[in-house]
């Protein structure tokens, strides 16, 4: 199964291409935050060097969340259309077993915190244990910090953030892992396809586990749901 993988969830997103679980390249944006202007390059970049063409691809895996708004939508909307014109299967992994297992590979011992920010005073957290995900939610770090297990590592950019709040708390921080790895998002998205999940491409959407700052500040519903048109 050819696979390409798109990470835009975090400020330094980026690109993996894997033949069923043997990953042939890795690519890692090198500047925060440019996801709109280096996604689809380096996408054809890297097709060229692995020697494929767009519609030999098998499966596009993508971030699906939680994380930056404006990253999960260019990259969800470039996996929905690749998708959408060339008849490959979609897969949605989520961000923090994207993290849990780049943790994992880096050799930070169960059990595992994932912290991402989602800014305004909120994380994303999860905690995860044996390959197991405890719980995934938005909290405040103080909250995130109570439902943590006393011997769990924090990773990623949430943890770092609010590092004082964590170790206040008896938490051990973890400085170097923080971001998910393009990869993972290959490897789990291949797992998903193996076990039969797959998403439709024209009703797919990022996990945002919140609504965006300007939905807040105007108290504007734009779920999905909401969206609908009434029967």
């Amino acid at each position: 199964m050819r696979i390409l993988a798109i990470e835009t969830s975090s400020r330094l997103g980026g690109v993996a291409v894997a033949e069923d679980r043997k990953l042939l390249d890795e690519r890692v944006f090198r500047k925060g935050m440019v996801h709109g202007q280096s996604l689809l390059p380096t996408i054809e970049e890297m097709l060229q060097a692995a020697g494929w063409q767009i519609a030999e691809i098998d499966m596009v895996a993508v971030d699906e969340g939680p994380g930056s708004f404006t990253g999960l939508r260019i990259g969800v909307m470039a996996a929905k259309t690749i998708c959408w014109v060339t008849g490959a299967k979609l897969i949605g992994v989520c961000s923090a077993d994207a993290l849990y297992m780049t943790a994992k590979e880096a050799g930070v011992p169960d059990p595992v915190g994932v912290v991402i920010d989602a800014y305004r005073g909120c994380v994303y957290a999860a905690l995860f244990d044996n390959n197991e995900k405890l719980f995934l939610d938005m909290l405040q770090p103080n909250e995130a910090a109570k439902r943590m297990s006393k011997t769990a590592t924090l990773v990623g950019d949430g943890a770092l953030r609010w590092k004082k709040i964590f170790e206040e708390k008896h938490l051990t921080v973890e400085e170097k892992v923080v971001y998910a790895a393009p990869r993972w998002v290959a490897l789990l998205g291949f797992e998903a396809a193996k076990s039969g999940q797959q998403h439709d491409p024209l009703t797919f959407v990022p996990r945002y586990l919140r609504p965006s700052e300007a939905e807040e500040r105007r108290q504007i519903d734009a779920s999905p749901d909401r969206l609908k048109e009434p029967n």
